[in-house]
């Protein structure tokens, strides 16, 4: 079966619960991120955070959302898409890529050149491109 679901507004990503395979988030510059059930072809939830959402990620058992706007503002909620927390400007310009590294710890990263650590809506570090490498080589292959 094919679904078929409306992007309202130009698409910015799109990303796949990662226990959870039919469950897919989509974020958009109209404000929204929505949550689709593609088994029954379903839009499950929707939650405009205000700002235009650019970069999006789960957290690796899939029970937070983080998200960076164009604006530059880096924010999180619970995959029921409530509980809307946002740090406004953040980043003076777009985030470009926001990823999760440990159980709550997220890294921002704007279009400013900066790189920012999180911990549950704190920024907790300002990283170097070496803590960054450091950081993101740790995450991925569980070594210093």
């Amino acid at each position: 079966m094919a679904c078929k679901f409306s992007t309202y507004n130009q698409l910015r990503k799109v990303i796949f619960h990662p226990s959870y395979e039919e469950i897919l988030f989509t974020a958009s510059v109209d404000d929204m991120i929505r949550k689709y059930n593609i088994s029954n072809c379903s839009k499950l939830v929707e939650k405009s955070v205000g700002w235009s959402v650019h970069s999006m990620a789960l957290s690796d058992n899939g029970n937070m959302l983080y998200y960076g706007t164009l604006e530059g503002h880096v924010g999180y909620m619970d995959t029921n898409l409530s509980n809307n927390i946002i740090t406004l400007n953040a980043h003076r310009m777009t985030v470009l890529f926001i990823f999760n590294t440990y159980p709550g710890y997220y890294v921002s990263i704007g279009d400013d050149s900066k790189m920012f650590l999180w911990n549950n809506g704190n920024k907790i570090a300002t990283l170097t491109s070496l803590s960054a490498q450091r950081l993101i080589f740790c995450s991925l292959f569980g070594k210093a």
